[in-house]
């Protein structure tokens, strides 16, 4: 058996039974998320990389591309090598394909109290109470998710089997306030201590409606008048755009822009673009391709967004020309030092259940005379998204209209698996405050790290969250839809988190470092040992031996496929 190229199985270990082969179909993203990160159902990579341990302690495992044709002949390989093969879907149920081949098992991640129980106008796979009905088994991360299927309905055998956590997790050393961290990545950041210099996101601007070129391009002979006008205006303004307010400068921004476009010039060296020829066609065209790009691209399907380029291509070479697909500017990689007091905290801004204006607001808020403090906030995205992604936030942020002198940091770079340790290093809370999780990986892994975090503790996170390991929001339901269900009919809750709540728990956290160190280690210390209790890779792989036990045995020739 061949595991996926970025695991490598560890010998089998089987005792008087068969071990297990495991033949894992799960989404596209698991064989790479650097480009794939934010996208739908990414998370199933990280919970695939997190499990690849574990299964290998039972026996070993394999990544099925083609379920629907792949199955039975992985199979059969696998119990002609003396393994006992299996079928683990990391799918939601809407997308599992089960086999008759082989036992079924899926490993859906749920958040909200009640399941899907009928079709989604024609789609008949949306009934996850009928498809869950014919698994031969069910895995869950939390018992909350288990008892919402018991709820809906499904009676085969259900497991709770929380993903597990590396041991480099619990390896992560203390919180220390003289500790600090410095990263070159693509990142934006407001306030802070050069916030009255005019902060530092007008440093890292870049791209069509930058306002701060870094130099000019120094010409080769004495400038002539209207040259050396241009330069006398830009000293001016760039002596005094420190004072000017965010918009303002976007405005000003964007006028130059349109102005240079109109033209025919390059926005850096005013020189003439090749094959772009100046007048009002051109800023027309511009003028409705950022609108497009601004307010209507970031809400657009990617099936939406191909289709439309689709059409663009033919346009253009029904018209002779061939067309030029330039990629979104990403932000520029500067270097970024992190220390002090810090709060962290990871989602993916498309996620409506994650609930990010009540984080921002209630940071503002609570530090907002307070420049020693920082959030930072690792966006789950790519660079197709950055882009967009980066222009929703920035708006979100401006029109809260919030003065502040905290630091906000929000990183859309990748960051490997050590630097995200290094970034929990210097992370003293984590904070979550999504309205309903499946399992908030990155939630136990910084509990694992020994940090404390603030976050409710309803869904998944009632299996492992409490005051003794961190601030707990308090919350009430709230009627909602299925997130897939394209009707957006009110046919569940989540939970509404009571705002003071959360900006109090802020303020009460800082107190805490700040007055009773001492106590701040006991909750690190007991978090630890609570994870350590809870998804350490020695418990999960006792958790799915059990649960596997109860999995109904197949005859071996009993598959479909054997002659």
């Amino acid at each position: 058996m061949v595991p996926s190229p970025h695991i490598k199985p560890s010998p089998n270990r089987g005792g008087p039974e068969r071990p297990f082969a495991f033949l894992v179909s799960t989404t596209g993203c698991a064989k790479g998320i650097k480009n794939s990160l934010g996208s739908a159902a990414y998370s199933y990579f990280f919970v695939l990389e997190a499990l690849a341990p574990v299964l290998e302690k039972l026996g070993t495992w394999r990544l099925i591309d083609h379920p629907e044709s792949s199955l039975p002949f992985a199979a059969e390989r696998a119990e002609a090598d003396g393994y006992r093969p299996v079928h683990l879907s990391l799918h939601p149920p809407q997308d599992v394909y089960l086999t008759p081949a082989l036992p079924n098992i899926i490993f859906p991640f749920w958040e909200f109290p009640d399941i899907p129980d009928r079709d989604f106008e024609y789609d008949t796979r949306q009934n996850w109470a009928r498809v869950c009905k014919r698994a031969d088994m069910i895995l869950t991360a939390c018992n909350f998710t288990r008892d919402a299927l018991r709820k809906g309905g499904v009676d085969c055998p259900i497991g709770v089997v929380p993903v597990p956590l590396k041991p480099e997790h619990f390896q992560i050393p203390a919180w220390d306030p003289e500790h600090s961290w410095t990263l070159t990545c693509r990142h934006v950041s407001w306030g802070g201590p050069d916030a009255d210099a005019g902060g530092s996101e007008q440093a890292e601007k870049s791209g069509p409606g930058e306002v701060a070129s870094p130099k000019a391009v120094a010409p080769a002979a004495r400038p002539g008048a209207k040259r050396r006008a241009y330069l006398a205006a830009r000293g001016v303004f760039r002596t005094v755009y420190p004072w000017l307010g965010t918009k303002t400068l976007d405005r000003i921004a964007m006028t130059r822009h349109y102005l240079l476009v109109s033209a025919g010039l390059h926005h850096v060296t005013m020189k003439p673009l090749p094959g772009q020829k100046p007048g009002l066609g051109r800023l027309g065209y511009a003028m409705a391709r950022d609108a497009y790009r601004f307010y209507a691209k970031p809400w657009l399907s990617l099936d939406a967004l191909d289709k439309i380029t689709k059409l663009k291509v033919r346009a253009l070479r029904m018209l002779g020309r061939e067309p030029v697909l330039a990629p979104d500017p990403l932000l520029p990689s500067t270097p970024l030092t992190l220390g002090g007091l810090v709060y962290s905290s990871i989602f993916n801004l498309g996620d409506r259940r994650k609930n990010h204006h009540d984080l921002l607001s209630a940071y503002l808020l609570a530090f907002r005379d307070r420049e020693d403090v920082t959030l930072v906030i690792k966006l789950a995205t790519n660079p197709v998204r950055e882009h967009h992604e980066i222009c929703l936030f920035r708006k979100m942020y401006e029109d809260m209209g919030i003065e502040h002198r905290c630091r906000l940091v929000v990183i859309t770079d990748f960051l490997t698996d050590a630097q995200m340790a290094d970034l929990m290093r210097v992370t003293t809370f984590y904070v979550n405050t999504s309205r309903a999780e499946g399992a908030c990986l990155p939630l136990q892994q910084s509990l694992a790290a020994g940090r404390p975090s603030i976050a409710p503790d309803h869904s998944a996170r009632a299996d492992c969250r409490d005051e003794q390991v961190g601030f707990v929001p308090r919350t009430h339901p709230e009627p909602t839809y299925w997130p897939h269900d394209p009707e957006k009919k009110t046919e569940t809750y989540w939970n509404r988190m009571v705002w003071s709540d959360l900006r109090d728990d802020l303020i009460e956290s800082a107190a805490l470092i700040e007055d009773d160190p001492d106590r701040y280690r006991e909750m690190a210390e007991t978090a630890r040992v609570r994870m350590a209790e809870y998804a350490s890779r020695e418990v999960v792989e006792e958790a799915l031996r059990e649960a596997l036990s109860h999995l109904p045995r197949v005859e071996t020739g009993r598959f479909a496929w054997a002659s």
